[in-house]
């Protein structure tokens, strides 16, 4: 490991894991966010009126639950962004979304170190990102 990019992009281990596993869960949550917009009627309570003035509306429900999970997906995408130019994203996003290690990933532009110094970079990115 190159120490130098080490105590760069130096995370806290418990950060880190967490940022690697809401990568994990990229494409499951963007199925999610499909399918928070497959419904399209207003259901109310089982008696078919509002219990107090709050009526049930699922649609809202699924509304706002798409929209924190675009959050997630929007700040991952956004520190691949500013991670690395265009041929070397899509080796990044593969890598941290599929947990796959550099030698399953085909023809990196990169040698390895680099490329796991742009993962650093990439998870560095995110962190800052889900503070802020």
């Amino acid at each position: 490991m190159n120490t130098k990019a080490y105590d760069r992009y130096r995370i806290d281990r418990n950060v880190y894991n967490e940022l690697k596993w809401l990568c994990r869960q990229y494409n499951d949550i963007c199925r999610e966010i499909a399918d928070c917009y497959g419904i399209s009627a207003v259901n109310y309570d089982s008696t078919g009126a509002a219990k107090g003035n709050h009526i049930s509306d699922p649609v809202q429900e699924r509304s706002d639950k798409a929209m924190r999970l675009r959050e997630d997906i929007e700040k991952i995408d956004q520190a691949l962004e500013q991670t690395t130019a265009e041929p070397m994203r899509k080796y990044i996003k593969k890598a941290v979304t599929e947990g796959l290690p550099f030698e399953y990933l085909g023809n990196v532009p990169c040698g390895r170190r680099q490329f796991y110094e742009y993962r650093m970079k990439f998870f560095w990115n995110l962190a800052r990102l889900k503070k802020g």
